[in-house]
């Protein structure tokens, strides 16, 4: 299989962008990046254990690609990108075609999310453009669940328009978090 790009066939991300940033189609390259952000930020994902290069790939390939050819995927998942370098990686995941409505993903690089000015910045670029993209494909709601101690990423979203539902046990990790959810119908 030669391919370049994890590309879904069903939509077109040409000008999801503002500024210098932008989502764009994840490529081979970007799996073993995303794979390391991953492992470092264990504790804010309900991921269980650490994941292995081997682990990556075959998600990527026997998961994502699949879910690429499907007209109605499980869950469409894309680099965030500034000046064409991959900085974090998201999308919509736990997707609900009949209602509509999706969940929130967003890891950024571990790097960068150290710097909380420079997080919430690029966390908001990064919900403005998931937002314009979801009226493209059809979503009117979005969901984002977050670990409590998550505290500056809950401001980012409630600051976003994210209303707080309710306080939720997480079993993968026996911790709680929140559940939040955007309405964008009437925007």
């Amino acid at each position: 299989m030669l391919m370049k790009y994890f590309k879904y066939k069903f939509f077109n991300l040409n000008r999801v962008s503002t500024g210098n940033y932008k989502i764009d189609f994840i490529r081979l390259e970007d799996i073993e990046k995303i794979r390391i952000w991953r492992n470092k930020q264990i504790k804010y994902l309900r991921q269980k254990k650490i994941l292995k290069k081997k682990d990556q790939e075959e998600y990527f390939f026997n998961k994502i690609y699949k879910e690429t050819k499907k007209k109605r995927p499980d869950l469409i998942l894309f680099a965030f990108k500034k000046e064409n370098v991959i900085i974090g990686y998201g999308g919509y995941t736990n997707i609900s075609w009949k209602k509509n409505e999706t969940e929130l993903s967003f890891l950024l690089d571990h790097n960068r999310s150290k710097k909380i000015k420079n997080y919430i910045k690029e966390f908001n670029i990064y919900l403005n453009l998931v937002k314009k993209n979801m009226k493209k494909i059809g979503f009117n709601k979005l969901i984002s669940f977050t670990f409590v101690s998550r505290k500056t990423h809950i401001k980012v979203l409630e600051n976003f328009g994210f209303i707080k539902e309710k306080k939720v046990i997480d079993k993968s990790k026996k911790d709680y978090c929140f559940k939040h959810f955007l309405n964008i119908t009437n925007d």
